[in-house]
C-alpha cells in the first residue's frame, strides 16, 4: 500500500482511498500521460515506464492530449486520474506561438502566423492574431485571415486593413472561435495578402514588439 499520495486530492479521490484502506485493497500511485481525452470523465493514459494504454476515471475533470496526471490503480475497482491535472478554465491559455522577426515580403495569400493545439471534440476554442504589417507603398489595402490548417483552409475570421503609409507599422488584432471536431492536435494559421495597390507586404516582429498566435479554452 502507497502512503505517499499528491496534496491536494479531491473529496472524492480521498474517499475512493480511505474505502480501499477499509476493505484491506492494495493500491498503487502512478503517474502517466494522457493519450486520449475525449470525455470528462473517461480518458486513456500510458503510465511512466509502460507502453500500454489504459483506460482511467477521472475524478478531476476534463484533461488534454499530454497532460501529466497522478493514476491510483485500485484492482480489482480500477484506475483513477486522481490529481495532477492542471483543470482547464474558460479563458485558459493552452497554446501560443510567438514571432520575432520580419517575414519574407508577400502579396499573395501567405502564412505569418502558426499555432498548435491538442483539442478536445465538442469542445470551444478561441483563437487570436496580434502581429503588425507593413507595405512598401503607401495606401494599400491588405487582407489578414485566421485559417484552419492551412492557406487552402476553412476560413475562420477575415479583416481588411489600410496601410496608410510607406513602411509604417499597422498593428491587427483577429479573433475567431472553433468548436473541435475531433481530439487531438489541431492548427491553425494567420494568412495575409494584398488585396489592393503596388506594394510589397512583411509581418513585422522583432524582439521588442513580437507577433503572437494562440488559442484559449471557451467551453
Amino acid at each position: 500500500m502507497s502512503t505517499n499520495l499528491p496534496e491536494l486530492l479531491s473529496t472524492a479521490a480521498k474517499g475512493i482511498v480511505d474505502n480501499a484502506n477499509r476493505l484491506g485493497l492494495t493500491w498503487r500511485l502512478s503517474v502517466g500521460t494522457v493519450t486520449e481525452a475525449s470525455s470528462a470523465n473517461r480518458f486513456l493514459v500510458i503510465l511512466d515506464g509502460d507502453e500500454v494504454e489504459i483506460s482511467v476515471t477521472s475524478m478531476v475533470g476534463l484533461a488534454f492530449v499530454g497532460q501529466r496526471v497522478y493514476v491510483i490503480m485500485i484492482p480489482p475497482a480500477g484506475n483513477y486520474a486522481i490529481g495532477g491535472v492542471s483543470r482547464i478554465f474558460p479563458g485558459q491559455r493552452i497554446a501560443t506561438s510567438t514571432e520575432t522577426t520580419v517575414s519574407a515580403g508577400f502579396t499573395a495569400e501567405t502564412i505569418i502566423n502558426t499555432v498548435t493545439a491538442e483539442l478536445v471534440s465538442g469542445r470551444t476554442y478561441s483563437i487570436g492574431l496580434f502581429t503588425g504589417i507593413v507595405s512598401t507603398v503607401a495606401g494599400d489595402n491588405a487582407e489578414y485571415r485566421i485559417r484552419e490548417d492551412s492557406v487552402a483552409g476553412t476560413q475562420l475570421q477575415v479583416i481588411r486593413k489600410d496601410l496608410l503609409a510607406t513602411n509604417i507599422t499597422e498593428v491587427l488584432f483577429l479573433y475567431a472561435q472553433y468548436t473541435a471536431v475531433a481530439t487531438g492536435s489541431k492548427t491553425f494559421v494567420g494568412t495575409g495578402f494584398r488585396q489592393a495597390g503596388t506594394g510589397t507586404l512583411t509581418r513585422n516582429s522583432s524582439t521588442t514588439s513580437p507577433s503572437y498566435m494562440y488559442v484559449e479554452y471557451v467551453e
